[in-house]
C-alpha cells in the first residue's frame, strides 16, 4: 500500500496539467508499460524465488521464460482495473481500490509463477550434518527401550529347548 501512495501522488503531480481522459491514459500507460515490466514483474519473480529457496539462476530463467506471458496476463487484468481506478474512483479511495484488486492479482500471479511446467522444482536443501556423538546416549537408550522386548523374547527362545513360534502360547517363562 505504501508504494501505491507514493506512486499515485507522483502520477497526480506529473500528469496534473492533462485533461481527464489524457491523464487516465497517461497514468495507465506509464504504470503498465514502464513501472510493471521494469520494476514490478522482475521484483515479484525474484521475491517469489527467494521465498521458495530457489537458486537465483533458476528464478532469473523462470522470469525470462515467463515474462511475455506474465505481461499479457498483467495487461488483461490491470489495464481495465486502472482505467476504472483513474477514471471513476476518487483520489482518496484509489489506493484501497487497488489494494483490493492487488489481492486477487497476487493470487493469479503466484499461481502462474509457481505452476510453470517448464522448470523443475528447486532441489531440496542438503540435510543438516548430524553430530553422532552429541546426544548418542539418549538415542541409544531410546532404541534399547524399544528393542528390549525383542531381546527378551530372543533370549527366551534360545535358552528354552523345544519352543517354536507355533507353540509360543504353550511355553512358560523360565
Amino acid at each position: 500500500g505504501g508504494f501505491y501512495v507514493f506512486i499515485y501522488s507522483w502520477y497526480e503531480h506529473v500528469f496534473r496539467n492533462l485533461s481527464t481522459i489524457r491523464a487516465v491514459a497517461a497514468k495507465t500507460t506509464f504504470d503498465n508499460f514502464i513501472h510493471s515490466p521494469l520494476l514490478y514483474i522482475p521484483s515479484f519473480y525474484l521475491y517469489l524465488g527467494w521465498m521458495k529457496g530457489e537458486p537465483r539462476a533458476l528464478t532469473v530463467q523462470r522470469l525470462k521464460d515467463d515474462f511475455v506471458n506474465s505481461m499479457l496476463v498483467l495487461w488483461a487484468v490491470w489495464i481495465p482495473a486502472q482505467i476504472v481506478n483513474f477514471w471513476w474512483v476518487c483520489p482518496p479511495m484509489r489506493v484501497p481500490f487497488m489494494l483490493g484488486c492487488n489481492f486477487g492479482w497476487n493470487i493469479i500471479l503466484s499461481s502462474w509463477a509457481s505452476h510453470s511446467k517448464k522448470h523443475p522444482a528447486a532441489p531440496e536443501p542438503a540435510p543438516e550434518p548430524v553430530n553422532i556423538v552429541e546426544g548418542a546416549s539418549t538415542r541409544i537408550t531410546g532404541i534399547a527401550r524399544h528393542l528390549a522386548p525383542i531381546a527378551a523374547a530372543t533370549a527366551y527362545f534360545t535358552q528354552t529347548p523345544g519352543n517354536t513360534i507355533g507353540n509360543l502360547a504353550l511355553a512358560s517363562p523360565a
